[in-house]
C-alpha cells in the first residue's frame, strides 16, 4: 500500500474527486488539504512512490460510482461497501500480529 486518503464523498463533487484522486496518485494530495476541506485525512508514504506515479486504486464507500471509468477498482468486501474499512483493519492488524484468528 502507497497510501490512504478518507473524506466523505457526499461533500464532493464528481470534478473534485477526480482531481483530488489524479493528486493523490502522483502524491500530490495532502493530509492538510483533505483536513482542511472537511475529510478525515490522508498519507503518502513517499519513497514507496519513487517520482512516479501509481495506477491501483480501490475504492470504497457509498458514492465510488463518481470515479466510476477512472480506473479505479470497487472494493466490495462480502458485498458491504460500508464494512471496508472494517475487514481492511482487521486484516491489516491480524498481518501485523496485533490480534491472532
Amino acid at each position: 500500500m502507497v497510501g490512504l486518503p478518507e473524506h466523505q464523498t457526499g461533500m464532493l463533487g464528481p470534478a473534485k474527486l477526480r482531481d483530488m484522486l489524479e493528486r493523490f496518485r502522483s502524491g500530490m494530495l495532502s493530509n492538510e488539504e483533505v483536513l482542511r476541506d472537511g475529510g478525515h485525512g490522508c498519507h503518502v508514504h513517499k519513497p514507496s512512490l519513487a517520482n512516479a506515479r501509481f495506477d491501483f486504486v480501490a475504492v470504497t464507500g457509498p458514492n465510488r460510482g463518481m470515479l466510476k471509468g477512472r480506473d479505479a477498482y470497487a472494493a466490495i468486501p462480502y458485498g458491504d461497501i460500508m464494512l471496508t474499512g472494517c475487514f481492511g483493519l482487521r486484516e491489516a492488524a491480524r498481518k501485523a500480529g496485533i490480534i491472532q484468528e
